[in-house]
């Protein structure tokens, strides 16, 4: 039984994770996807955020300063826990 699937019906956006120096804010309980992101690090800068990777069992939570560096390809669910904000770097 895989115990890692992701609804992404509730999702409120999917996009493509680019890199950039501007950090996109997240209201308390937001969800996005992220694709395209093997070898790319999302940079917590504000709050805490919750993520989880495609056929990862594991779920990461970051505080600001922290980053996750996502080792596969396919997608990226992400929340803020709080309120917060990210940045690809």
């Amino acid at each position: 039984m895989n115990r890692n699937i992701v609804n992404l019906a509730g999702i409120s956006q999917i996009t493509t994770a680019t890199e950039g120096s501007s950090s996109k804010r997240l209201a308390r309980g937001q969800v996005v996807g992220l694709k395209g992101l093997s070898g790319s690090r999302v940079l917590c800068t504000e709050g805490v955020l919750w993520l989880t990777t495609e056929d990862d069992l594991d779920d990461h939570i970051l505080e600001a300063g922290q980053s996750f560096t996502a080792n596969r390809p396919g997608k990226l669910v992400m929340s803020s826990l709080d309120g917060g904000a990210y940045r690809m770097a």
